[in-house]
């Protein structure tokens, strides 16, 4: 795919290669690091491309261009990237 690309959650990866060449839509990924994510680090990922909506301790969330994200995928510090996805919530109740 490109370099980088191994970082990439395979969820990811099957999306972008099912991706149409013409379309280019975002996506809200998750992005673990290599220790904190400091303001140079930071300025970096968006630099590449990501707008980020939080970061605790070493992982990122953000919103990212699909084609952006072999940007995103050499930076050294990336360790990996996967999709974002909703919580399923338990129905049943402690003792059920």
């Amino acid at each position: 795919m490109f370099p980088g690309s191994e970082k990439l959650s395979p969820q990811l990866t099957i999306f972008l290669m099912d991706l149409p060449p013409q379309e280019d839509p975002k996506v809200v990924i998750l992005v673990g690091c290599e220790g904190h994510v400091t303001t140079e680090r930071r300025s970096r990922m968006e630099i590449a491309g990501c707008e980020i909506r939080s970061v605790v301790g070493d992982v990122v969330t953000a919103n990212i261009a699909s084609r952006a994200l072999d940007r995103l995928a050499v930076l050294e510090f990336v360790t990996y990237i996967q999709l974002s996805r909703p919580l399923a919530f338990e129905t049943k109740q402690p003792g059920e």
